[in-house]
């Protein structure tokens, strides 16, 4: 009777929220940038949930949600997302070309996107999403773009981009207030970088924790679209 006893404590707890665990894969830009304040907001919630946040590549983080490291992952769309998973949109965000004072000749105008070949370019390292979404959309045009700096840091990009180093590609949605006091101002093109989201995936097999489930209808409950 005493096994039964704690057994039902424990599931009363887990049902009331008052244990368990969210585990989330999730990049260091999104962390930053996207999800710090709804994480906030799950923990006044429930504080007795444990969070664990694994920071890592997209392709790193696939392996990691079928090895049970972590259940959902937070991730930039469109992603190469295996068959056996499953991915929403939750928010559109805006990529963007910027550049700063020593690019002033740029300021007001708006220019053929192939002319940005004549410009150093800061850009992020191949095999993450965000270059790989950029790329795709470049080979669409016929555009080759060679950038001369790579950088595995959406906000070393951003820092290259603020002290003159090359023109970046940023995500409008990221900045602080860079654009507003003049830090930094947008190169516009024709055409301009399609939209795309920030969204989310977990395998489709996987029944998913009641902490996972909650936070998740706190993304979409809280999120403005667009």
């Amino acid at each position: 009777m005493e096994i039964i006893a704690t057994a039902e404590e424990k599931i009363q707890e887990i049902v009331s929220l008052d244990y368990g665990y969210l585990n989330i894969g999730v990049s260091n830009t999104l962390v930053k940038k996207f999800l710090l304040p709804y994480l906030e907001k799950f923990h006044k919630m429930y504080p007795k949930i444990k969070i664990s946040i694994d920071t890592n590549p997209t392709y790193e983080l696939i392996n990691r949600v079928r090895n049970g490291v972590v259940d959902l992952i937070i991730i930039n769309m469109p992603a190469k997302l295996p068959n056996d998973f499953i991915q929403f949109k939750l928010k559109e965000v805006h990529d963007m070309f910027v550049a700063n004072n020593s690019f002033k000749e740029l300021k007001n105008k708006v220019i053929p996107l192939k002319d940005l070949s004549k410009y150093p370019l800061i850009l992020m390292a191949k095999n993450s999403n965000t270059r790989d979404f950029l790329d795709k959309y470049l080979e669409s045009k016929g555009i080759t773009l060679n950038p001369e700096i790579e950088l595995t840091s959406y906000s070393l990009v951003t820092e290259f981009t603020k002290i003159g180093m090359g023109i970046g590609v940023v995500t409008k949605e990221y900045l602080n207030n860079e654009l507003e006091d003049g830090t930094l101002f947008e190169v516009k093109t024709d055409p301009h970088l399609e939209k795309r989201y920030v969204g989310y995936g977990y395998l489709k097999k996987k029944e998913l924790s009641r902490s996972t489930l909650k936070f998740l209808e706190i993304l979409n409950n809280n999120i403005i679209k667009k």
